[in-house]
């Protein structure tokens, strides 16, 4: 079946605030003028990374209420603990870290990152407060006072005693701490530690002293220099100062789990959850920005087909939660062929197809062959899968255009980067007084279609094939003459993958003929009322997943999970369908035993209640998350609650120590765990095992498909409410 879990004064942020403490100027004094420590200075041996950071008193404060607000002003502002100016830091630092996950979250909005230097931890929360920055981009420690503004946790770090590397009077064991007095600098849950002491840590008789008015570099290097014994240090800052020098070294982990995250503005509305969204989906999809030139080999090994296809009424689209699509059921069918699962990848613009293949970040692509395209050159292509004409779409209230001596005067807009180009440039230069206008990258090929229909632009030319498809739902806009008879519809696949394109040319020339084919044609294509409701209902014309979207929202972000995840698993048990009953006896939209609704404190007669039955299955998978352990990364405890949800806590437990037994990772599920999970079929594994017989197979299937479920609506549905923890 079944993870989860922002305004207060300036003054409380302060008292909580856990943060990178070293002012990034010390840490290029320290490497000017503190004599070497022993062994090899760090920076010597590892890349850097160079930022320009801003000065917070340069920039005005300004007024951004909501988030479509701030995407108009093209900028994010976010503040980290440094000093201004250009910084050079080695590429394992946290700074770099946390700066290049600020450019993927502005990039995720659409806009620019503006980094800016603060000094002073205190002066974080004023910042935020007065609309200077939206984020605090350096992570902090998070409290029942500030968690209302706290991001979902973006990493989990430890408390660490550390001391002079090899020195031969530091502490063997935890126990010989007793009594000792730990060094450590003025961060605001330090000053609160001082207070209270180090009870928290299980250090009772210890006692804190801070260093007023030095930095956390600045302790670390007293220490590496013999002046100070020992030094509580959060695990980042250490890892931080010894990317430059290695003369401390950690002792002894006092706190294992200290959740960071970032500090968003409740100015803002819609900010956090934009926030949240991003960092959920990024822990859940790190696989998707993985680079993979390799051949049929290599995907094998990684065991899915990653393939580019845009998000159009044609290619693919959501329909009640199912990816449908002309495209998406070729590239299916043909992924199934290979043994693999599919992975969709949806290009940002209709120009980043043929480089997404070209670069390795898709293995096959659906293309238009366009000579003008730089990465097409790069790329082989299979026979044609259709074949389509370009034509030119203009109003349908004009008298129609029949010759091109009647484009004269007129104007056509299409892509620079797009198929319809090289026509669109032969036009220019045989009709008098036709002009060519290269329009926005972004605009796809329906938006242009679109705006001839509303009057804002004049022509443009399409598909054929794309056209009559949306001519089946409006008709404010018509074909005129064609102008490119015949272009084919290919897959491309780079050339440095011959094996996989011999078995996608074999494909083509199998499948792409046939009575399947012929019926994936009429479905698609045939004039029919049923395709066309199908269309109206699909999420990019109704902008609902699913009629539950509201109410797992709601119930989403009290657990603190992303929405989209949960609806992942609601189609995969149920198909949303709310009076769904199992072999088993499991209920309702996400199939909930009525024994286990009982443990819980919910009524079993009610579970066919959408709202009762959500909530039984979203606390029931809450409760599976958190039986794994808090150190695995997020996106692994999910999979493994998944997993669970399906076969039971025990059956992933047993796959997890066979994991250990067999040599593989057991905190990772693909290519790990999941294999284990398969052999707890076969006698030889599962008469061994504490549970027993597992119907692994199902459950590998159910963890990849709601993954991909997931990484579907993710790609097509924005975020909303999504995790606090």
């Amino acid at each position: 079946m079944h993870s989860r879990r922002l305004p207060a004064a300036a003054a409380a942020l302060a008292l909580v605030l856990l943060a990178f403490c070293t002012p990034r100027r010390e840490v290029e004094s320290l490497h000017e003028h503190l004599k070497p420590a022993p062994g090899l200075p760090r920076q010597q041996l590892e890349p850097m990374d160079t930022f320009t950071l801003l000065d917070p008193s340069a920039i005005e404060r300004r007024e951004v209420t909501d988030i479509e607000a701030l995407k108009k002003t093209g900028s994010i502002r976010v503040a980290y603990l440094a000093e201004p100016g250009k910084i050079v830091l080695p590429q394992r630092h946290p700074l770099p870290r946390w700066l290049k996950l600020s450019e993927y979250l502005a990039e995720y909005l659409q806009v620019q990152l503006e980094p800016v230097a603060v000094n002073d931890p205190s002066a974080l929360g004023r910042l935020l407060d007065d609309g200077v920055v939206e984020i605090v981009g350096t992570p902090v420690f998070c409290d029942e006072n500030t968690k209302e503004r706290c991001s979902t946790t973006v990493e989990q770090v430890e408390a660490v005693v550390a001391a002079r590397a090899g020195d031969p009077l530091a502490p063997k064991t935890i126990g010989e701490l007793n009594g000792a007095a730990l060094s450590g600098c003025r961060l605001p849950l330090w000053i609160t530690l001082a207070d209270e002491g180090l009870a928290r840590f299980g250090l009772e008789h210890c006692k804190l002293k801070l260093e007023n008015g030095a930095s956390c570099e600045q302790v670390l290097a007293r220490v590496g220099a013999g002046e100070l014994p020992l030094v509580l240090v959060r695990s980042d800052t250490l890892e931080g100062y010894r990317t430059l020098r290695d003369d401390v070294e950690p002792l002894f982990v006092v706190e294992k789990q200290l959740p960071l995250s970032w500090m968003v503005s409740a100015r803002v509305a819609g900010l956090q959850e934009a926030v949240n969204g991003f960092l959920y989906e990024w822990s859940m999809t790190t696989h998707k920005r993985r680079r993979m030139t390799g051949d049929l080999d290599e995907i094998r090994r990684y065991g899915g087909l990653r393939v580019a296809m845009l998000n159009n009424p044609v290619a693919y689209f959501i329909y009640r939660g199912q990816e449908v699509g002309f495209q998406y059921e070729l590239a299916e069918l043909l992924a199934a062929r290979l043994g693999l699962r599919l992975e969709v990848v949806v290009p940002e613009t209709p120009a980043d197809t043929a480089r997404l293949v070209a670069e390795g970040y898709a293995d096959v692509a659906f293309l238009s062959p366009n000579p003008s395209d730089p990465y097409q050159g790069e790329l082989v292509w299979s026979e044609p899968v259709h074949h389509s004409d370009q034509v030119v779409v203009q109003r349908s209230s004009e008298h129609p255009i029949t010759g091109i001596h009647q484009l004269a005067g007129r104007t056509i807009l299409v892509r620079r980067s797009s198929q319809y180009w090289p026509a669109a440039l032969a036009l220019e230069l045989s009709v008098p007084w036709l002009e060519l206008v290269a329009a926005d990258e972004r605009l796809e090929t329906e938006d242009l279609i679109d705006l001839v229909g509303k009057g804002e632009i004049d022509l443009t030319i399409a598909n054929s094939v794309l056209l009559d498809t949306l001519l089946q739902d409006r008709d404010d806009v018509g074909k005129s003459i064609v102008v490119v008879e015949n272009q084919p519809l290919v897959f491309g696949v780079r050339r440095a993958s011959p094996r996989l394109f011999r078995r996608v040319q074999r494909f083509v020339a199998k499948d792409c003929r046939g009575k399947w084919y012929k019926s994936l044609m009429d479905k698609y294509f045939a004039p029919r009322p049923r395709i066309r409701q199908v269309r109206a209902d699909s999420l990019s014309q109704s902008g609902e997943i699913s009629p539950y979207d509201e109410l797992v929202k709601k119930v989403a972000s009290e657990h603190g999970m992303d929405w989209r995840l949960l609806l992942a698993i609601i189609y995969k048990e149920s198909r949303f369908d709310p009076k769904s009953v199992s072999w088993s006896g499991a209920v309702g939209l996400m199939q909930v035993m009525p024994r286990t609704a009982r443990e819980m404190g919910y009524d079993p007669g009610r579970l066919f209640e959408p709202e009762q039955n959500i909530r039984a299955g979203v606390e029931y998978l809450t409760r599976l998350f958190d039986s794994f352990e808090p150190s695995l990364p997020r996106r692994q405890r999910l999979r493994f609650a998944i997993a669970a949800y399906n076969a039971g806590i025990g059956h992933v437990r047993d796959a997890r120590r066979l994991a250990w037994r067999l040599g593989l990772d057991p905190n990772r599920w693909f290519g790990h765990v999941e294999r284990a999970m398969l052999l707890l079929e076969k006698p030889a594994y599962y008469e061994r095992a504490r549970y027993g017989y597992c119907r692994g197979s199902e459950t590998v299937q159910y963890v990849s498909e709601i993954q991909g479920k997931y990484e579907a609506y993710s790609r097509l549905a924005p975020a909303a409410s999504v995790p606090q923890k």
